[in-house]
C-alpha cells in the first residue's frame, strides 16, 4: 500500500468486502475524483463478499475553449436523430464563423476546436450516406485522431460552424470487449496469475471490469469525467474558400491532450436526454 501511495500517488482503502460501508467508500472516492459528474453511475458499484480487491482509475477534465462561443449566437435548432422515423429533437446550437483548418477523408469531415492550454476537441461529421457505425470502424478515423493537425487532407478556409450543446454519458461492461481483444486469461480462475500482487492467495481472477464516462460542452468549454473499475474474483475536395460545418445529425467527438494523446472518444446520437 505504501508503494502505491509513494510511487503512483494512489489512494487505498481496506474493509469488509461486500459491506455497505466499503461500497459507499469506493463510490464516494469516485464521486470526489470526478467532481460528482458520475454519481448515478457510481451508485451502482458494489463489491461481492468474495471480492479480493478492486482497482479504480478516474479522470476529471475541465477546459475552456481557446475562443469561446458567444451566447448571443446560440439559437434553437433541430437535430436529426436518424432513428428510422425521421424524428428530430429541438436543442441549443452554438454558432461561430471564422478561418480555421478544415479536415476531410473518404467518409467524414472534421474540425478541431482548441482548448485553452489543454489540447483539442475534434468533431467528426460522417458524410451523407455514411452511418456512424461505419465511421467508428473505419481505419481512417483512428488514423486521423492519432495524427490530428498532421492529417494531410486539410485546408485553411472560412468555416461556418453550428454545434449542438450536449451532455452525453455511458456506462459499459468492458469484460466482453477485453476478451474479444484477446485478454482472456485474467478472467479465468485457473489460468489467471496475479501472484506478484497477491502472493498468498490462489485462484484470483478478474470478475468484472466497468467503465463510465460523461462529456458535456457549452459556450464556455468542455467538462468531462470517467472511471474504470476492475473487480478481481477517394475523397471530394472542400469548397475553395468557405464551408458550412453543421452538426445536426449524429457525430463523433474526441478530446486529445496537449501531447495529442486521446483522452475521450464518444458519439452524440442525441445531444440531450
Amino acid at each position: 500500500m505504501e508503494n502505491l501511495t509513494d510511487y503512483y500517488y494512489a489512494s487505498s482503502f481496506s474493509g469488509k468486502m461486500g459491506s455497505d460501508e466499503l461500497n459507499k467508500a469506493l463510490q464516494g472516492w469516485i464521486n470526489e475524483q470526478t467532481g460528482g459528474l458520475l454519481e448515478e453511475q457510481a451508485s451502482g458499484i458494489e463489491m461481492r463478499p468474495d471480492t479480493i480487491l478492486a482497482l479504480a482509475s478516474t479522470i476529471h477534465f475541465r477546459a475552456k475553449w481557446g475562443s469561446e462561443f458567444s451566447k448571443n449566437n446560440t439559437k434553437k435548432g433541430l437535430f436529426n436523430l436518424l432513428d428510422g422515423n425521421n424524428d428530430t429533437l429541438e436543442c441549443d446550437f452554438m454558432h461561430t464563423s471564422g478561418t480555421q483548418t478544415y479536415y476531410w477523408s473518404d467518409c467524414f469531415a472534421a474540425v478541431g476546436l482548441r482548448l485553452e492550454g489543454s489540447g483539442n476537441m475534434w468533431l467528426l461529421l460522417p458524410d451523407e450516406g455514411v452511418a456512424l457505425d461505419e465511421l467508428l470502424t473505419d481505419a481512417q478515423t483512428m488514423d486521423f485522431l492519432h495524427k490530428g493537425q498532421e492529417w494531410d487532407k486539410s485546408k485553411f478556409l472560412v468555416v461556418n460552424m453550428s454545434v449542438p450543446k450536449f451532455d452525453v454519458a455511458s456506462n459499459i461492461d468492458l469484460s466482453s470487449g477485453l476478451q474479444e481483444l484477446g485478454v482472456t486469461d485474467i478472467f479465468d480462475s485457473i489460468r489467471s496469475d496475479f501472484s506478484p500482487m497477491t502472493a498468498d492467495i490462489d485462484e484470483v481472477y478478474l470478475s468484472r471490469s466497468e467503465h463510465a464516462a460523461r462529456v458535456a460542452i457549452d459556450e464556455e468549454g468542455v467538462t468531462a469525467a470517467a472511471y474504470t473499475v476492475m473487480l478481481a474474483c477517394g475523397s471530394a475536395m472542400p469548397p475553395d474558400d468557405e464551408v458550412d460545418f453543421v452538426l445536426d445529425r449524429p457525430f463523433l467527438f474526441a478530446i486529445t491532450g496537449v501531447n495529442g494523446q486521446i483522452l475521450f472518444v464518444g458519439v452524440v446520437n442525441q445531444p440531450v436526454s
